[in-house]
């Protein structure tokens, strides 16, 4: 202890640690130390705990203050904290994000029956049906085949049994087109016809058109024609009953003559209530009459003769031309008239050329173009 001044808990002083300084009196120092130690005691203490007592009425005055700059500190260490936090977040997204994404393969779950399932082979040709077979382990001697005639191109698997999907059973039966010919559907319905062809496995297309002969819904022609190789399109033109617009009512052609247009002209005692007059040139020249049909007919009937009330030794000749070519004549003589239906299909323009010796007039007695029901239509819009 004498070269040591204690501090004031090392003295039995009954004084506090936590409240050293206010315990500490200078007569109680000196009372148990000597006068030189008990100075140096009091002079180590009053050191040693000056700046606290400063400290604390400091504290006292300014308690606000620091409680202001206490929560302020917490504050900004806590925004801090968390914008430190939200930073690093942030960068870590950014390096993940930049970082290649796994490629994800979608692995097929495996049928364990599609190896025993028959595969759809038609369309395929003989050889390349039977391989893809044999590949799934279908013996060949297992495999028929049967030729069927069938429209376009032979050696064609055209139908199998069982079909593309079902269990293989232990045998299969491919049909195998062999080149059909086209038969005979010519004056059949047009049903009857169509059902013909599509059961040879052709796609059948349908015109329609006029026929002052044959009954409304029967097949006029086929083509390819009949006995030839039954291709896989085929296409039928079928009779309409179409409908008919008078000849008098059709565009005339060009600046020429035309004929007239009579009432209740009378040749071998039949009536027309309307007949095209049309002169002939003398000494057999051909006097020209022209309509414009525009692709839009398909016949021209009427009946072809000489007034009653003309001269009884008169006669004439009427040839019908489509396009310049003759598609129909008739001679004619009094009492002796001549029913004319002339195939005017696809023709441009109609003319009727007209010679008689003396110069007499023919008529055309109900002179009707026929057609389909859409050339009729269009004939009239064009008048």
């Amino acid at each position: 202890m004498d070269g040591e001044t204690p501090a004031p808990s090392e003295i039995s002083l009954n004084v506090s640690p936590d409240n050293e300084v206010a315990s500490v009196e200078p007569d109680t120092v000196a009372a148990v130390l000597p006068p030189r130690r008990h100075r140096r005691l009091l002079k180590a203490i009053s050191s040693k705990y000056s700046g606290v007592r400063r400290l604390r009425d400091f504290g006292a005055r300014h308690r606000g203050r620091l409680i202001v700059a206490g929560a302020m500190s917490l504050f900004l260490g806590i925004f801090s904290s968390g914008f430190l936090t939200g930073w690093m977040v942030k960068e870590e997204v950014a390096i993940r994000s930049s970082e290649p994404k796994p490629t994800v393969v979608e692995i097929p779950v495996l049928d364990t029956q599609a190896d025993s399932r028959v595969p759809d082979v038609r369309g395929m040709e003989t050889a390349v049906a039977k391989q893809a077979l044999a590949d799934l382990d279908i013996a060949p001697n297992a495999v028929t085949i049967r030729e069927v005639e069938w429209a376009g191109t032979p050696g064609i698997v055209v139908a199998q049994e069982p079909v593309g999907g079902e269990q293989v059973t232990g045998s299969l039966t491919l049909s195998v087109s062999k080149q059909a010919s086209v038969p005979e559907v010519t004056g059949k319905k047009k049903k009857d016809a169509i059902d013909a062809l599509q059961a040879l496995g052709a796609e059948v297309t349908v015109t329609e058109q006029y026929s002052a002969s044959a009954t409304t819904g029967t097949v006029l022609s086929v083509s390819p024609q009949v006995g030839s190789p039954l291709d896989s399109n085929v296409q039928l033109v079928v009779a309409e009953s179409g409908g008919s617009i008078l000849l008098s009512s059709v565009n005339t052609a060009g600046s020429g003559s035309s004929c007239s247009t009579d009432t209740n002209v009378s040749m071998n005692g039949t009536s027309y209530k309307e007949a095209l007059a049309c002169s002939g040139g003398f000494s057999n020249k051909e006097s020209t009459y022209a309509w414009v049909l525009g692709r839009h007919a398909s016949t021209l009937s009427t009946t072809v003769g000489l007034a009653d009330s003309g001269k009884t030794d008169a006669t004439a000749t009427v040839r019908i031309l489509a396009d310049g070519n003759e598609v129909a004549r008739a001679d004619v003589a009094y009492g002796k008239p001549a029913k004319v239906n002339a195939d005017v299909s696809n023709a441009l323009r109609l003319e009727i050329a007209v010679s008689s010796k003396n110069g007499d007039t023919v008529y055309l007695g109900d002179a009707l173009i026929k057609g389909t029901t859409t050339q009729i239509d269009q004939l009239e819009a064009e008048k």
